[in-house]
């Protein structure tokens, strides 16, 4: 395998800021990879939009990706991994990992009956849990529940933690009388609330986060296709996004518990 090659980048591609989780994991593992991070923040949220415009958007700020010398390419939005991976995949022949195939293989694996997935809307009406759930293990019942006002209301410092919760019982409303054995995040957002989540749904129901092993998913993506680098030094971050506000410092802080300076806002 060329030297040059395995010294690329890991692209991480969102339709915003919560895929920051995703660097964040990568990096827990796999310090010694440099990652690039495109978010599209200024179209942000994707969840409630088209069909026509996710797949638009998605291919404007994959584009934009490729010319940043990536080997591997995670795309760490439910949303564009429910609506748009296919046609993405169209465009390279990178490899691409998909968030949504990784959390259903985590719920297969959990050897269970019944499953519930809350998500964005998008995510939901395109049933890519289920779907993807089925082809695994067609015995295992998915239902499916869109929330579209969480991440909104989690971004606006100005809501107080009573607004999210009062959101949050409303989105979760039926799942325990549904007698669901585990319910899967479908956003990375839903991770920051997780154990207001868990009390409202009940310790017998089980949390599955797509993303808590994402950093060992690219590990082995990498060793699969040969590309791990061969650097000696820890790796670099670049981020890029859309669109920067006076709330995205403390929004990205949130994600990755800290400052970041290599931060551009760039034109998709």
């Amino acid at each position: 395998m060329n030297f040059m090659e395995k010294e690329k980048n890991v692209g991480v591609l969102d339709s915003g800021y919560g895929g920051l989780t995703v660097v964040k994991k990568i990096f827990s593992v796999l310090p010694k990879e440099n990652i690039v991070y495109v978010g599209d923040t200024a179209r942000a949220p994707y969840g409630s939009r088209s069909e026509k415009e996710i797949i638009e958007y998605s291919i404007q700020a994959l584009q934009y990706l490729l010319n940043k010398n990536v080997k591997l390419i995670v795309i760490s939005s439910n949303t564009i991994s429910s609506v748009a991976c296919d046609e993405l995949k169209k465009i390279t022949t990178i490899p691409i990992i998909n968030i949504v195939h990784t959390g259903a293989k985590k719920v297969v694996e959990s050897n269970i009956k019944k499953a519930g997935v809350i998500g964005s809307p998008a995510t939901i009406s395109k049933s890519a849990y289920s779907k993807f759930i089925y082809l695994l293990n067609a015995e295992i019942e998915v239902i499916e529940k869109a929330c579209s006002v969480l991440v909104p209301l989690m971004e606006d410092e100005t809501n107080s933690k009573i607004n999210i919760e009062s959101a949050l019982e409303e989105c979760l409303s039926g799942f325990r009388e549904l007698k669901i054995d585990l319910l899967i995040l479908g956003s990375a957002y839903y991770k920051l609330i997780k154990a207001e989540i868990q009390n409202i749904v009940g310790d017998d129901i089980k949390l599955i986060d797509p993303y808590d092993d994402i950093g060992m998913v690219v590990k082995s993506e990498l060793e699969r296709i040969g590309l791990q680098t061969n650097s000696a030094g820890l790796g670099n971050q670049d981020y890029f996004f859309s669109d920067l506000t006076n709330d995205s410092e403390r929004i990205i802080k949130m994600f990755l518990g800290e400052k970041v300076k290599a931060v551009q806002k760039i034109n998709l």
